[in-house]
């Protein structure tokens, strides 16, 4: 649990790195313009593990942050939780036009621009999600995301289940894409 905190923390710190416009890597003017042709470049490979110092050289125009909170505080007639964007003075959405729930597959579905190849997505239950033994994993990620929720046992909990509902059930989702 540890690593997975210490990975988080690290993403969060090169993503604010890039959205206050920090480059991680300045290239040279003649390497601006091959980066601009050839998209990311990688130090050179000796084995089937690229070593530890090879870098992506990145601009910050070619990268794409998008991230929604999605809550799961109402219920349709049925007695069904219905999930949302939560946005507020204090969460914002971005990238993220559509959040519905598919009641053949369970799965809650996030559509959006399609941005460019996915670097990573990433999807955290807050502490009430956490709580109930509730994790989701992603998949696609491109113009659609299909998110699907688990308990601890490994049992699939469908998105609109119940056991997700709580006025402050939140699940917060982020990608980060490459537009070279």
């Amino acid at each position: 649990m540890r690593n997975v905190v210490a990975v988080v923390l690290l993403v969060v710190a090169w993503l604010t790195a890039v959205a206050v416009g920090v480059q991680l890597a300045t290239p040279t003017q003649s390497e601006a313009v091959s980066l601009a042709a050839e998209g990311p470049r990688l130090a050179p490979e000796t084995s089937a593990d690229p070593p530890a110092e090879a870098t992506t050289v990145a601009r910050q125009e070619q990268v794409q942050l998008r991230g929604c909170v999605i809550r799961f505080d109402r219920k349709d007639r049925m007695g069904r939780t219905l999930a949302r964007k939560h946005v507020n003075r204090a969460h914002a959405c971005l990238g993220v036009r559509s959040v519905r729930i598919d009641y053949r597959t369970g799965e809650l579905v996030l559509t959006g621009s399609r941005g460019g190849a996915i670097v990573f997505i990433s999807v955290s239950p807050d502490e009430t999600l956490t709580a109930k033994g509730i994790s989701c994993g992603p998949s696609g990620g491109l113009a659609v995301t299909r998110l699907r929720c688990f308990d601890r046992q490994g049992r699939k909990v469908p998105a609109y289940s119940p056991r997700l509902y709580s006025p402050r059930a939140n699940l917060w989702i982020g990608w980060l894409t490459w537009q070279g």
